[in-house]
């Protein structure tokens, strides 16, 4: 199984006995292959073979303008290229826009987020 993402819950994911995790992340971490900030790699790694599912559990945390916006839109645009590119697989996005409707309409982070379901669903 492939995982792309980090943080607590996907610490939680991975410990998850008798099944072996291919991650990705964004981040430099011992176990993880890491796909260069953002992402800017990920069309470049090459999946193991057997490995035909992923969860998707990346995303920017804390948006403070729209710079930090496009950046965090950017590295979903790299994720939905790795999806089109590795078509076989089937992919999980976790995310956790629903919680409150009203703030997310009213936070970069709620708009982030609806708008990476809205690229990952297209893809």
């Amino acid at each position: 199984m492939i995982i792309i993402g980090g943080g607590e819950f996907t610490e939680r994911i991975e410990n998850t006995k008798d099944i072996e995790f291919f991650k990705i992340s964004g981040t430099k971490t011992k176990s993880a292959n890491y796909a260069g900030y953002n992402l800017k790699n990920i069309e470049n790694i090459k999946i193991p073979k057997g490995n035909n599912q992923c969860i998707i559990n990346w995303s920017y945390t804390f948006i403070k303008n729209f710079d930090q916006l496009k950046l965090a839109i950017k590295g979903i645009e790299r994720i939905s290229r790795f999806m089109v590119k590795n078509s076989d697989c089937s992919y999980i996005f976790i995310s956790s826009t629903s919680a409150n409707l009203d703030l997310n309409y009213n936070s970069l982070y709620g708009i982030y987020k609806f708008l990476s379901e809205k690229i990952l669903k297209d893809v």
